[in-house]
């Protein structure tokens, strides 16, 4: 058929079209996982911290109960739509959550890598409290605990030169 003749489509398969999530779900030896379209690589080799060479990324999420079957399916494609209207929106940085907690799928490995990672576009909160003013804190405790000169000579002064290099 040529290209000029093909049935339209009615509205409202094109708008069910459009509102398809594009992270797939997919079964892999009796659980599920979710497959990430490649425009969201860039932050997923962030987070794992190694490149994906142009594959897009596949996270098994069967460990945490999403299992083969219409319960599961469902599940997973309810958090498949959470986490793309996430990375969709144009402030992702505040809404998505890289923990992964979120969206009940939640890793260690991505908690650990959240504290550490600047993530793109995003500025790191400035700590309530420095190194420096917890040893300060602490010196005020540490002097009521110890004899004056024990204090000075330990805490005082070789503790404290080392914290400040």
């Amino acid at each position: 058929m040529r290209a000029d003749k093909r049935p339209q489509k009615n509205k409202s398969e094109q708008l069910f079209r459009q509102s398809q999530c594009d992270i797939t779900i997919y079964a892999d030896k009796g659980s599920l996982a979710l497959r990430f379209p490649k425009r969201h690589n860039p932050l997923w080799e962030q987070l794992d911290g190694k490149s994906l060479n142009g594959k897009p990324k596949c996270l098994g999420i069967g460990k945490y109960g999403f299992k083969d079957d219409a319960d599961g399916w469902k599940r997973a494609n309810q958090i498949a739509v959470q986490i793309e209207a996430d990375l969709d929106h144009p402030e992702w940085h505040k809404l998505f959550d890289v923990t992964l907690a979120k969206y009940g799928i939640g890793s260690a490995k991505y908690a650990k890598m959240a504290d550490v990672l600047q993530m793109p576009g995003v500025k790191q909160p400035k700590p309530e409290t420095t190194v420096g003013e917890l040893w300060e804190d602490y010196l005020l405790w540490k002097e009521t605990q110890v004899e004056p000169t024990t204090f000075h000579d330990t805490y005082q002064t070789a503790f404290t030169n080392i914290i400040k290099d």
